[in-house]
């Protein structure tokens, strides 16, 4: 019975880390879009989508963690409510909701169509919010084949501005369903990294951005073997250092909680 829009956002940040413990193991992650439903139901009910004439700003912030745990929860009438929003344009959606609703319609996806249109309407529009959410909504891709599709414009600068590569890296590589790819796509193009970034101040965010994602020890193993050598340059050294440190202290999390985690959600 919580209202309170911060208390809701500290809710929505400890599932985001409970997520993390549930990626291997479909029983436990079901359990967690349960009890994430269960949670978000009843303010769901009250709020709905539609915002009300002078509510206060809370009360709009509220909602959209709200929509974003009911549709995490996957319901089947908010997921189908959600798709059928983005079916009237992408102009119609509230901005507010527009990267769930992008997700959601690229989540269940049933062809390559709509990223193909989408990555068109990103090129084009001259908005920086809506390029921003049609990133993030992107991003949500779950079939390899759509994955390997967006992939491929990383290095087209006529697609993806070099400037706005390393937000799609970065979501990609949070992105259970993309980040095998997206850890390959880095090696493979090292070399056009090297090329286009290697005088950027922004250059260390392949190695930290890459980091943030990586969750098993194989990947750990990656992670060093591919960057070690590259400790030499000095705008890596710091971000590859700490990204070791980082994923070796996300397993230690996971290796040490993690049958725990597990156990309590199903047991719920």
């Amino acid at each position: 019975s919580e209202t309170s829009q911060h208390v809701w956002e500290s809710v929505a940040g400890a599932f985001g880390s409970l997520k993390k413990f549930v990626e291997f193991d479909e029983a436990a992650e079901q359990k967690l879009r349960q009890f994430a439903k269960t949670l978000a139901s009843p303010l769901f009910s009250t709020l709905g989508w539609t915002p009300q004439p002078g509510e206060p700003e809370s009360s709009t912030k509220l909602r959209i963690l709200i929509i974003g745990m009911m549709l995490y929860a996957e319901d089947a009438d908010v997921v189908a409510h959600a798709k059928e929003l983005y079916s009237g344009g992408i102009d119609t959606l509230d901005p507010e909701i527009r990267a769930l609703i992008i997700g959601t319609a690229i989540k269940t996806a049933p062809n390559a169509d709509i990223i193909k249109d989408l990555l068109a309407l990103y090129t084009k529009s001259s908005s920086p919010d809506l390029k921003t959410d049609i990133c993030a909504g992107i991003s949500s891709i779950r079939q390899p084949e759509h994955a390997a599709l967006v992939l491929k414009e990383f290095t087209n600068a006529s697609t993806i501005r070099h400037q706005d590569i390393f937000r799609w890296f970065a979501y990609f590589m949070r992105n259970r369903y993309t980040r095998d790819a997206t850890w390959q796509w880095m090696v493979t193009n090292w070399a056009w990294i090297e090329e286009h970034f290697a005088s950027d101040k922004s250059y260390n965010a392949f190695p930290q951005y890459a980091a943030q994602g990586l969750t098993t020890r194989e990947q750990l193993a990656n992670y060093i073997e591919f960057f070690t050598p590259k400790r030499s340059v000095p705008a890596l050294t710091r971000s590859i250092d700490l990204g070791i440190k980082e994923i070796e202290g996300r397993l230690e999390l996971l290796e040490r909680d993690g049958d725990a985690v597990r156990k309590v959600l199903l047991s719920l």
